[in-house]
């Protein structure tokens, strides 16, 4: 509305300074009008510049009825009929609503049974990845030796988890995963051992670590079989 208020004001002050810089008047255009009519023989051509040039076309709404056509006589007056509602869709845009059928609803049924076998595969498949990760006690990085990729990003993980995180009184340092399920425990090495990890994707190198990793499960058991002793 504002960028339609200021062209239309542009326009309003275009058309003072052009009145000033030219000697016309209504008369001098309509005069002018008058000859663009001689110069026309089409009837649609001659409709066009007379709606172009006054813009007194027929009113948008006079199609408009009221939804029940016995309420109003035909020979009724205007004055008298009942209101015909407008839509302001109509001032805005020219054209009126236009209601259709309702959209079927899609059925859901095959995407949430896809979408719920895909994440029970990829729960199996985290839990088969943590349960080779499982140490079962202290061993040093090197243990794991060769890797699948994608194995070895799970490794990368708790590694990360676990160097990001302060280490204690005697320099382990501990990490969890999101849902607390799989712990590990990082040590740094005594000596200055390299270990070296195969995947498909290339070797990792890094220092031989101490770490355990283990799950939930086997940390209460630990603690238990600790506390009965």
């Amino acid at each position: 509305m504002a960028r339609r208020a200021i062209i239309t004001l542009l326009q309003v002050l275009d058309r003072i300074n052009e009145s000033r810089r030219r000697t016309s008047s209504a008369a001098a255009d309509l005069r002018e009008l008058a000859r663009w009519f001689t110069v026309l023989h089409e009837q649609d051509d001659l409709h066009r510049l007379w709606s172009t040039a006054f813009g007194l076309s027929s009113a948008r709404h006079a199609h408009l009825s009221h939804p029940d056509p016995e309420l109003a006589s035909p020979s009724s007056s205007w004055r008298e009929a009942p209101p015909v509602e407008v839509s302001p869709l109509l001032r805005s845009a020219g054209r009126t609503e236009r209601f259709s059928r309702t959209g079927r609803v899609r059925d859901v049924t095959e995407v949430k049974a896809a979408r719920a076998a895909q994440a029970r595969a990829e729960r199996a498949e985290l839990e088969a990845a943590w349960s080779m990760l499982d140490t079962g006690g202290t061993v040093r990085l090197s243990h794991f030796g060769q890797l699948d990729h994608a194995l070895f990003e799970r490794l990368l993980e708790l590694l990360g988890r676990a160097l990001a995180s302060p280490p204690d009184r005697s320099g382990r340092r501990r990490g969890t995963t999101t849902d607390g399920r799989i712990e590990i425990i990082l040590k740094p090495p005594a000596d200055a051992a390299t270990a070296r990890l195969e995947t498909s994707h290339g070797i990792f190198q890094g220092p031989n670590y101490e770490i355990e990793v283990r799950t939930a499960g086997a940390r209460r058991f630990a603690r238990a079989s600790g506390e009965s002793r």
